[in-house]
């Protein structure tokens, strides 16, 4: 009886759901970098990484539409530098398009793709750039 357990414990703990964590991205200073729902950027030469987190509002006009105006997203991302964290939120056409942190400025260059779509369809590109 203890084998048959052990071998369905093992069993069940192998069937567990796929992992959704994305590898982690080390892009380099002034070139774009594209991020999906809760994948990191590092730099590690700065301490710093960059964690997109959420896209808490989304009213950008969709595709298929004609807008009067082309309305505007925020992108939530969790900024870690030298083991201290803060969440940082960017708009696609209002500001702020762009942080600092730490020695750098933040820029977010877009917001992929239009709505309607699923959370985690989200890509977010980002530019670090020095001050």
């Amino acid at each position: 009886m203890r084998r048959t357990f052990t071998v369905f414990v093992i069993a069940v703990a192998a069937c567990g759901t796929p992992s959704t964590v994305q590898p982690r991205v080390q892009p380099r200073i002034e070139q774009p970098f594209t991020l999906g729902l809760d994948q990191t950027a590092a730099f590690p030469d700065l301490q710093l990484t960059i964690t997109f987190r959420s896209v808490p509002s989304d009213s950008r006009c969709p595709r298929t539409v004609v807008c009067v105006w082309e309305g505007s997203a925020e992108v939530r991302l969790e900024v870690t530098v030298r083991d201290e964290a803060r969440s940082i939120v960017l708009n696609t056409a209002v500001e702020p398009r762009e942080a600092m942190v730490g020695s750098h400025r933040l820029v977010l260059r877009a917001l992929s793709p239009e709505p309607p779509l699923r959370p985690e369809d989200y890509l977010v590109t980002l530019e670090m750039q020095p001050q």
